[in-house]
């Protein structure tokens, strides 16, 4: 006889092969269907609308299946699509190995749980008498061992107890259950149909005397306790007697009513702490306020507060279910805020608490951008427990990430870098999978920039640069600057500031020329002459005019925030140099026939004050890389001071060494020379040997203050080593003039020349990312000024891209109209346009086929239309927008690749399987 192979069975998914491998009886072919296929327990096969595991229940002598799905995470507190939990489905099975099993993973205090009002002694007890008596007989002492109920009533306020009593004559062996009942548990004959219950043990059961009655107060505290010991199905059953008892005392008594409704909210919070979703439903069912808070509880929390505290999921479902709805802030903290902040406190070992789960639940009932009384989002926990899970969910629903809580901090700081690349990635989206085709519209999300408006806000207008400014202060996400979503809104916003920026720099360009051109001709027209001098006259008004308009703008500047104002630097040297220019032109104005040297110092430091408040604002410039050479000069001259600061020390020593060998000795040698000039030598200028002297003086050390200064010149190998007389000096002096030469000429310069390279190369490496950079400081600098002041909406409206210029924070692009940008045409339309990512698919929009809803960007209805080139995204965004859209079409094939050929080796690995129990079938 042959044995057939389909082969076709290699290719079964790993529910198909654990399903067969059941049904086949094979455990091994079972276990490894767990372990290697990964096979899940709990999947529902749609072909029968229950999972395995309850199949596996349900048949009897089943015991080593339950165990091996129960260690693979099968779950044993669900109910199924016939509202019957697994337990129902166990004792169904009428297998007392099967049961016995399931019952040691089994909590006993969910024992009683009712299946159309019925415990499991009832289910099985309605069975008898039957052939199977044994074994019903042996699943119900198992019950009872694990304190199942015998007491407990159905709809009908039969008890098992009494049902079995009822069935007693008609069993095989009469006496067995009752006696094991009675000796292993506390039987009630008084609650329930007591008369009939009474009669029927009394004539049955001769041999026993009827038990005692045990007085039950179903107070307030009676039904806690029952909480306490997580006995719902015990607490149900009373329910309703205490609910009974109190509505006969509240009938004249209005305080009793309110007691009621006061023992019900402690009941309803015990039950949350405990997880009880049974008793939540069943206090939700009988009209319990969600909302009231008990005085005398622990938790001030609200009930769905508590519910995100403890992470009880399953609670947590039933309670946003409720009418009216529970509340969802607290404090000025909202359920998100209650969830976020418990993130990483799950227990392993307690499938019941999961706060993530309590996160997905949530998420659509609160507002993300909601701040609590320390100035955190949502956002702030999630990162700072790092669940990026949470944290992306956050940031998809347009979580602002710029929020600065009390302490200064923002959710960017603790921000995983692969999080935010990947949710960048993410706001690029298109409407066709292919790039190239002539209906190619690609959008881009920056909702997540957008601030939400709070009570402090004067206007719709708020800072928009800011999360970009925390990135590029962030070492780590610093490069993300470059990623086309925040470089494309960097160029949208620095569209709407150049028209000022460039305004700004021809005003202060003016000013720096005609000054400069102005103080070199007062140097060179003597005084006398300068009134007819048409070139004087000009840039004497010019200067004039070009300072007016510098104060006028610093006024304007002062005007619009004069706290932030003063505190700038670069404010306070402008009105330096607005003063040292008005002094400038006030002392040209004056006759005199000589300008003393107080006038040309003056006129030198402004010089030298324009020029560097010239250099500040042109090294703005994010054009031909003006900016990164800036930095550059920056970085260089702050390295350079860092390691002089170390090495000055080094210097001084040297300086005040070579005062000490050469000043002394050539200053009174420099006397006596004086002393003994001859009579003929007053035929020397005057001036020439002063100057002489004076270079003498320099090049000898005269003193301390001249030899620090010759020192650090000599460091840059600039010395006139013939003017220390060497030769004459002594070999100590040689030796001390060297050692200053290979330390400081050769080592320490050469030093400062390689840490200058090589900051030189560093910046150059990274010059697109540095002009970005200075765009986003240059535009820091406007929004501070501009934003902080209320009124003045006409000026933020010139700087902002919301909420005017893009209303709903998106834009679309058309690549194949050289690139040009449409954003939506009202707030109203929001609803409809958008393009959401969803299993890494790109959604084709109708709306965004419909071109009515969507108009032609433009940085503001002013502008004239030579700056039409900004309502075009720059090519160089372009090109890195395409790649992002490229890796993610190669990422997600390449994924679904990796999925077929574990498909393909997991179907391999099972055909292995099978070929390997065909032959062993084969051997036996």
């Amino acid at each position: 006889m042959t044995t057939s192979i389909n082969i076709s069975a290699c290719f079964e998914n790993p529910q198909s092969a654990l399903i067969s491998a059941y049904q086949r009886r094979n455990l091994d072919a079972f276990k490894y269907a767990l372990d290697h296929l990964h096979a899940d327990p709990n999947a529902i096969d749609p072909r029968s609308n229950m999972s395995i595991f309850d199949k596996i229940l349900k048949t009897p002598d089943s015991n080593d299946y339950i165990r091996l799905c129960i260690a693979h995470g099968a779950d044993l507190y669900s109910k199924n699509v016939d509202n019957r939990y697994p337990l129902h489905e166990v004792v169904g099975s009428l297998s007392p190995n099967n049961l016995k099993t399931f019952l040691n993973y089994y909590d006993p205090r969910k024992i009683n749980v009712k299946y159309k009002y019925k415990n499991c002694l009832h289910m099985l007890i309605d069975l008898l008498p039957s052939d199977k008596y044994d074994d019903i007989a042996e699943c119900i002492k198992i019950l009872i061992d694990y304190d199942c109920d015998p007491n407990m009533p159905n709809e009908k306020s039969r008890t098992p107890f009494f049902s079995l009593l009822r069935v007693q004559p008609k069993l095989r062996d009469p006496n067995d259950l009752i006696d094991y009942i009675l000796e292993h548990s506390t039987v009630d004959l008084y609650t329930y149909k007591h008369d009939e219950m009474k009669r029927m043990f009394e004539k049955q059961n001769p041999h026993h005397s009827l038990p005692e009655k045990v007085e039950k107060i179903v107070d307030a505290d009676y039904m806690l306790g029952l909480l306490r010991a997580r006995k719902e199905a015990e607490f149900e059953v009373n329910f309703k007697l205490f609910k009974e008892m109190s509505t006969k005392m509240a009938t004249n008594d209005d305080n009793k009513l309110n007691n009621f409704a006061e023992d019900c909210a402690k009941f309803l919070y015990t039950a949350i702490q405990n997880d009880l979703e049974a008793v939540v439903d069943l206090l939700m069912s009988e009209g319990v306020d969600v909302n009231k808070r008990s005085v005398d509880m622990t938790h001030q929390r609200p009930a769905a507060f508590l519910a995100c505290y403890y992470g009880h999921h399953g609670v947590l479902k039933l309670l946003l279910q409720a009418d009216p709805k529970p509340e969802t802030i607290f404090k000025n903290r909202n359920l998100l805020h209650e969830v976020c902040s418990h993130f990483g406190t799950d227990p392993s070992s307690t499938p019941n608490i999961d706060h993530q789960k309590c996160f997905d639940l949530v998420l659509d009932h609160c507002n993300v951008n909601q701040i609590d009384e320390s100035g955190c989002t949502p956002l702030h926990y999630a990162v700072r427990y790092r669940n990026d899970k949470a944290a992306k969910a956050l940031l998809e629903r347009s979580s602002y990430i710029g929020t600065r809580n009390s302490y200064g901090e923002t959710p960017i700081d603790d921000l995983s870098r692969e999080v935010l690349e990947n949710f960048l990635d993410s706001r690029i989206t298109t409407n066709i999978r292919r790039s190239g085709d002539d209906e190619q519209k690609i959008a881009i999300d920056y909702q997540f920039l957008m601030s939400p408006k709070t009570s402090d806000d004067v206007d719709e207008f708020r800072s928009e640069i800011l999360p970009l400014k925390v990135i590029s202060e962030n070492s780590d996400l610093r490069s993300l600057i470059l990623h086309p979503v925040l470089s494309s809104f960097l160029f949208l916003k620095w569209s709407k500031l150049s028209l000022l920026f460039y305004a700004n720099l021809l005003l202060f360009s003016t000013f720096m020329v005609s000054l400069i051109v102005f103080i070199v001709l007062c140097q060179s027209i003597p005084p006398a002459d300068r009134d007819d001098s048409g070139v004087y006259c000009l840039f004497f008004y010019l200067s004039i005019i070009s300072l007016i308009l510098l104060m006028l703008r610093e006024v304007f500047q002062c005007m619009l925030s004069v706290k932030h104002y003063f505190k700038n630097p670069i404010n306070l040297l402008e009105i330096i140099l607005i003063i040292l220019g008005w002094t400038v032109i006030i002392q040209s104005s004056e006759v005199n026939d000589d300008d003393d040297a107080t006038q040309r110092i003056l006129r030198a430091v402004t010089i030298l004050f324009a020029a560097y408040e010239f250099l500040q604002l042109v090294g703005t410039l994010p054009i031909l890389s003006v900016s990164t050479h800036m930095v550059i000069l920056k970085k260089v001259a702050v390295t350079f001071l860092k390691s002089i600061a170390l090495y000055s020390i080094l210097l001084l020593a040297f300086a005040l060494s070579f005062y000490t060998l050469f000043g002394g000795k050539n200053s009174n040698e420099k006397e006596d020379e004086t002393t003994t000039i001859e009579p003929n030598s007053s035929a020397i200028p005057s001036g020439c040997c002063k100057q002489d002297d004076d270079d003498g003086e320099f090049n000898s050390f005269g003193y301390p203050g001249i030899a620090i200064i010759k020192t650090f010149v000599m460091l840059t190998g600039e010395f006139d080593a013939s003017s220390l007389d060497l030769d004459r000096n002594g070999i100590s002096y040689s030796i001390i003039f060297l050692l200053f030469v290979f330390l400081i000429t050769i080592v320490l310069f050469n030093l400062l020349n390689a840490l200058a390279v090589d900051d030189t190369h560093v910046i150059k490496s990274e010059g697109q990312l540095v002009d970005l950079c200075q765009r986003i400081n240059v535009l820091t600098e406007y929004e501070r000024i501009i934003l902080g002041r209320s009124g003045w909406r006409w000026v933020k409206s010139i700087i902002s891209i919301f909420p005017y210029t893009i209303p709903q924070g998106r834009i679309v692009i058309h690549p194949n109209r050289r690139n040009e940008i449409l954003t939506m045409k009202s707030r109203s339309s929001s609803q409809d346009v958008s393009i959401k990512v969803e299993d890494g698919q790109e959604q084709e929009l109708q709306t965004l086929n419909n071109n009515s809803s969507i108009e032609k960007i433009i940085p503001s209805r002013r502008l004239t239309e030579k700056l039409e080139k900004y309502s075009r995204m720059d090519p160089k965004i372009m090109k890195r927008i395409r790649s992002v859209l490229e890796e993610r079409n190669e990422k997600r094939n390449k994924q679904q690749r990796e999925e077929t050929l574990w498909d393909h080796i997991r179907s391999m690995e099972l055909q292995l399987k099978v070929l390997t129990d065909l032959i062993k079938n084969r051997k036996n």
